[in-house]
């Protein structure tokens, strides 16, 4: 039966726990009488107005880019199952308040452990083992946000989203995306699948929340992971096009909808607002944001990933080196698979580049690897290349806009419909979100190679059934469930862990300190090197070269793409204020997601 409300834990201690009421303008639209613009059920309701607490599912909305304004008194992380387990409004701001600024800048350990979270489920059917994150700020207030939520729909059906958001000329777009976007979602598929109920299944819907889609006396315990439901399910088509549609209506409500109501144009009856009342509600249109959403099905294994932008998700999967021949060599271990999952969608995506000059035939569009000046091709927000001249026109004079551009001619030129992929993902498979941050420093091979040895030395044996036979199965490595501070090696040297699966896994002693091992990019256990084609390194004028140092995954990768063995380096960057900082590096968010 189909859940009708959701249920979540905010992974606050339980002294402090509190209801959350989650204000969507999709939803609520308290200043909108247009309210069909983006039409919900009742079921779609329940769930994005309220969220209740429980222990079936977590949540974490707010994480690292909460407002932290009105509660600073307490930093102190909680715990659900991993030492970095962190609450909203339990972290820092790192916008509020100036971490990067007020903290002492030799201390890079104890600034990533800030900076950064780590969490497992509570419950252990949803398919995810523990996802670690991190946001390191550069621009001033930080343009990135990030989280993820898990929730049961109904029987033993999880849906877990993640989601990314990189914000650009300023944090309003980001924000909101943050705030709204896999909620919309989170609604849209409650819709879909109330489609597919049979019409005599009783619905039980409870505006007031703290419950899930089942009806309480319905409620199963133990292990539900094989409980599928009875009823028709949505095609993989279906859940495509619904994430399709939630991305363009969530862009129209930020771009159109917005502007409608500041000229007075929503209802014949609205007058137009006054320059401060709509300077603010424009704010996410005249900013921009690029977003990255997977979402995890726990029954089926199939992960989606949905990108609008240029942020990027790549897949790790730890599969038997095979020799010359083709055949498994058990004396060599196991190596990395890389799945790139998304195409970023800038000037250098030779198909977004024929896309957008067919629809706008005789322009300059692309240019010496920007287009139209900016760095990607698909963004939500950005209306200053989506509304029409005459109404730039109107908001530069009446309302404090950007005066027209002269290279928009025929808008709209960007659009925020997402391209989306679907993976079957299988135990010891990790998943890397991130913004552009991070790939300008680091390539999806040693992203994929830097969290492989990150597991070698770290992870905990499991094992998964090939197919190809009768009791053959494979190792993976799964995560630690608990989670230490940044900057503490588990051992000395690489290879030399619980995975300890690859022959090839080398290194050499770090000169400045005995503890730790130097990773060459050749070092990398992947089954494919690529040439290097990042910037940040040949800017910075220095060699990558790695280090394996910290607990948290996420944070793995940032030290890595900042530095990695160069710790001066490393200082460095911290140390430059805004807006100097952002010539040497951009705000950098990673979700990395371990599945079980």
């Amino acid at each position: 039966m189909l859940r009708n409300s959701l249920r979540c834990s905010t992974l606050l201690p339980p002294t402090r726990r509190t209801s959350h009421r989650i204000r969507c303008p999709l939803i609520s639209r308290p200043y909108s009488s247009n309210a069909s613009r983006y039409s919900l059920s009742r079921h779609s309701k329940s769930i994005l107005i309220i969220l209740g607490l429980s222990t079936t599912a977590f949540v974490a909305l707010n994480t690292i880019n909460a407002d932290a304004s009105d509660d600073k008194s307490t930093t102190t992380p909680s715990s659900v199952e991993g030492r970095r387990t962190t609450a909203s409004k339990l972290v820092p701001d790192v916008r509020n308040m100036n971490v990067l600024g007020s903290h002492k800048h030799d201390d890079i350990d104890s600034l990533f452990d800030l900076l950064s979270l780590s969490a497992s489920p509570e419950k252990k059917t949803t398919g995810m083992g523990r996802i670690d994150q991190v946001i390191v700020p550069s621009n001033k207030p930080c343009e990135d946000y990030a989280h993820f939520l898990s929730v049961n729909f109904h029987g033993g059906l999880d849906y877990t989203f993640f989601g990314v958001y990189d914000g650009h000329n300023g944090t309003a777009t980001s924000r909101y995306l943050h705030e709204n976007l896999i909620l919309a979602i989170l609604g849209a598929f409650a819709d879909l699948y109330s489609t597919h109920r049979s019409a005599s299944t009783p619905a039980h819907v409870d505006v007031e929340g703290r419950f899930s889609f089942i009806h309480p006396e319905q409620e199963v315990d133990g292990d539900q992971s094989d409980q599928r439901d009875t009823q028709p399910q949505p095609s993989s088509e279906e859940l495509d096009a619904t994430i399709k549609e939630v991305f363009l209506k969530v862009d129209d409500e930020i771009v159109n909808t917005a502007v409608e109501r500041v000229l007075g144009t929503l209802s014949p009856s609205q007058a137009p607002l006054s320059r401060s009342d709509g300077g603010r509600l424009l704010a996410p249109a005249t900013a921009g944001s690029c977003a990255v959403v997977a979402v995890l099905n726990n029954l089926d294994r199939i992960l989606k990933v949905a990108l609008t932008g240029d942020s990027r998700a790549v897949l790790g999967r730890r599969v038997p080196v095979k020799d010359k021949h083709g055949k498994i060599s058990p004396s060599d271990g196991y190596i990395y698979e890389v799945h790139v999952l998304s195409a970023d969608q800038n000037a250098h995506n030779p198909k977004e580049k024929e896309r957008m000059e067919a629809l706008h035939p005789g322009e300059t569009i692309m240019d010496k690897g920007r287009v139209l000046g900016w760095g990607m091709s698909r963004a939500f927000g950005d209306a200053s290349y989506k509304w029409s001249r005459d109404i730039q026109q109107r908001l530069y004079e009446e309302y404090l806009g950007d005066r027209p551009r002269d290279n928009c001619v025929t808008p709209p030129y960007f659009t925020a419909e997402p391209e989306i992929t679907t993976t079957k993902v299988q135990k010891g498979d990790f998943l890397v979100l991130a913004s552009d941050g991070l790939w300008d420093c680091l390539a999806d091979d040693e992203v994929v190679g830097l969290i492989g040895g990150w597991l070698e030395t770290r992870g905990i044996e499991g094992t998964i059934e090939t197919g190809k036979g009768v009791g053959e199965s494979e190792i993976v490595l799964l995560p630690p469930d608990k989670v230490g501070p940044s900057g503490m090696s588990p051992i000395k040297g690489f290879g030399k862990g619980k995975g300890n699966g690859w022959a090839g896994l080398g290194g050499k002693p770090n000169d400045e300190d005995g503890a730790e091992t130097i990773w060459e990019r050749s070092d990398l256990p992947v089954n494919s090197l690529q040439e290097d084609k990042t910037v940040m390194y040949r800017w910075w004028r220095t060699t990558k070269r790695f280090v394996n140092v910290d607990e948290n995954a996420a944070v793995h990768l940032a030290r890595n793409a900042l530095g990695g063995v160069n710790k001066d380096l490393t200082k460095a960057l911290f140390q430059l204020e805004p807006p100097r900082s952002r010539r040497y590096r951009d705000d950098i968010s990673v979700q990395v997601v371990f599945f079980d």
